[in-house]
């Protein structure tokens, strides 16, 4: 699919292949600056602590995808922008959105 979005000739298609890269490189930093800072202090970090750490992350990534079935729902059932929009807002876990912001923007790290 990637590959048909950058070929494409439809201004479109081209810019949401550009958005797509520009966001991709952004997590990828991200989650270099977050392996850099943890790598390190791995061997020093509570196991249980990074056990529960991991089940809370796949706890968000599950709500992440019932999140976008519900927008997805809510697109397919509305006829208006306005009710689509309300529709899914209602759907957005703001804690969620919260905890991975903090994790795709880590401006919290100490370099």
């Amino acid at each position: 699919m990637v590959a048909s979005l950058a070929n494409s000739q439809t201004p479109e298609a081209q810019h949401a292949y550009a958005d797509s890269r520009t966001k991709l490189e952004k997590f990828q930093s991200a989650l270099n600056r977050l392996q850099s800072y943890l790598a390190p202090r791995a061997a020093y970090l509570d196991p249980v602590s990074l056990a529960l750490a991991q089940h809370r992350g796949e706890a968000d990534l599950h709500r992440l995808e019932d999140i976008a079935q519900c927008t997805t729902d809510c697109e397919a059932k509305k006829d208006n922008k306005a009710d689509v929009v309300a529709c899914s807002e209602a759907c957005i876990d703001r804690s969620l959105v919260d905890r991975m912001k903090a994790c795709a923007e880590p401006s919290w790290l100490p370099f």
